[in-house]
């Protein structure tokens, strides 16, 4: 019995949370949390181990008889056989219960800060956080899911653009349910806070009109060579 490849814990704070990269981003639901006992069961079926070794191993390690682990471990491996763990949990709901969400990055819109499938993002529910310039904001257009950075505030409304996009969009602060607060690519984390933080997200404005031109020109020699 063996955990699929392309799976791994993640720390946010006091919580063991595990999610997919690579590929296994598309069946990807959710995010299921594991306690202490739960990343102990987690790395032992990483290493192969078969059922009843497994509950062998957990019965020693937490002084527990061998029955009550069984059941435990038969619940914990039937929660993990389901495709994409806590399938039918949206991002909306896990916000709303827990606050937070962790899950792979979708999409280019925030490349090459965020690449699918290679980075895990932490999201907290905005509650009555006030974001500031330069945060990236979670927010829903139909059933997609947008993260873009927010570059300024007009009444009602913000105004947001990916990094990798060259249109603005107004969205209603209403509408704005996460921020993004850290994220992880291999084993680095970096929090989405401080002075490199910052410096970064100006990098990516200094830089933006020198991208729209080399986007623009790209399109350009694609008509002309479409013509031709």
């Amino acid at each position: 019995m063996k955990i699929k490849n392309g799976f791994v814990v993640r720390k946010v704070g006091d919580m063991n949370v595990a999610v997919p990269l690579g590929s296994n981003t598309a069946d990807f639901n959710g995010m299921i949390k594991l306690n202490d006992t739960g990343v102990f069961i987690w790395e032992k079926l990483c290493d192969n181990t078969s059922f009843e070794e497994l509950v062998r191993l957990v019965a020693a390690e937490y002084e527990v008889d061998e029955d009550t682990v069984r059941e435990d471990c038969e619940n914990f491996i039937k929660q993990l056989s389901q495709g994409g763990f806590l399938e039918g949990v949206t991002i909306t709901e896990q916000l709303a219960s827990d606050g937070f969400f962790v899950g792979p990055s979708m999409g280019i819109s925030m490349y090459p800060m965020l690449k699918t499938g290679k980075t895990t993002i932490v999201v907290s529910a905005i509650g009555d956080k006030q974001p500031k310039k330069n945060d990236v904001l979670l927010y829903k257009v139909g059933e997609k899911y947008i993260l873009h950075r927010l570059l300024a505030v007009e009444g009602d409304f913000y105004i947001i653009r990916g990094d990798n996009c060259y249109v603005k969009e107004r969205v209603e602060k209403d509408s704005i349910i996460g921020i993004l607060t850290e994220y992880h690519r291999g084993n680095k984390k970096i929090v989405c806070d401080g002075f490199r933080w910052r410096s970064y997200a100006r990098a990516v404005h200094f830089f933006y009109p020198v991208r729209f031109c080399y986007h623009k020109f790209k399109d350009l020699i694609k008509k002309v060579v479409g013509k031709a």
